[in-house]
């Protein structure tokens, strides 16, 4: 006896053996009025439809915008099923909250190591989404562990799309303090990734990179300076040290009016 799949025993199913199938179970009777019906709003609806050609969604055509979705679930496995969930469903992004971020509020996940990084990735392919993290006062170190997981992957680093959300002046603005020698910390951070070849987004140093911890606070930053960029001695051009020349002077609350 020959081994075969069932199915290849039979014939190929198409629209024409449907439609004499359903023509003989019908014995005359009309096809539109028996098989074919409308909505309340009068559009048709086939009792039959030929497979839908794939398309891309359109949340993930190129452009200026991306669905980032929050991930800060404590437990690794479930905040990877979340992530798992939430790019299937048509994110393009994501956003790793460290426990230590004053935007965890209670929540956040534990990225101490690059094993809980990994974790909290599980299944998650880097090089096919835009990833960015908020650690708040753990930026460093987090975004230190984020370079050893590509490593350990073994992804392409150009293939990234990396945001390490460094803030130290939202950090000094959430806890009063600002980490002495940050200047030179970033520029090490550009260093590092510079080195695995991949170009990456260090922060927004403007003003300063989330301004929900001030605002959320009540105060309002006061910033001299100007912003520049600076080549972290590299030979990639692209990947470049973002240095703030001046210092924040210091915050002032606002008034129960609103007005400062």
């Amino acid at each position: 006896m020959e081994d075969r799949p069932l199915a290849e025993l039979f014939e190929p199913a198409t629209r024409e053996r449907w439609r004499k199938a359903v023509d003989a179970a019908l014995k005359g009777g009309d096809f539109e009025k028996r098989l074919v019906s409308k909505t309340a709003d009068g559009l048709r609806i086939e009792p039959l439809y030929e497979p839908a050609a794939p398309l891309a969604q359109p949340v993930r055509a190129p452009g200026p915008w991306r669905l980032a979705q929050r991930i800060d679930q404590p437990d690794p496995e479930k905040a990877a099923a979340q992530a798992l969930v939430d790019l299937e469903g048509g994110a393009d992004a994501l956003v790793l909250v460290h426990r230590e971020a004053p935007a965890a509020r209670g929540f956040g996940l534990d990225l101490s190591s690059v094993d809980g990084l990994d974790a909290a990735l599980k299944s998650v392919m880097l090089p096919l989404i835009a990833l960015r993290l908020d650690a708040g006062p753990a930026g460093f170190e987090t975004a230190a562990l984020l370079r050893q997981l590509i490593e350990r992957r073994g992804d392409d680093p150009a293939a990234l799309d990396l945001d390490l959300g460094l803030d130290p002046l939202g950090t000094r603005a959430a806890t009063g303090r600002l980490e002495a020698g940050w200047e030179a910390r970033l520029c090490e951070t550009a260093r590092a990734f510079a080195a695995l070849g991949s170009h990456v987004v260090l922060a927004d140093l403007d003003v300063v990179a989330d301004r929900r911890i001030c605002l959320e606070g009540g105060v309002v930053p006061v910033i001299c300076g100007q912003a520049r960029e600076v080549d972290p001695e590299s030979n990639h051009s692209a990947l470049k040290c973002v240095r703030v020349r001046g210092e924040v002077l210091g915050v002032r609350r606002a008034n129960s009016q609103g007005r400062r």
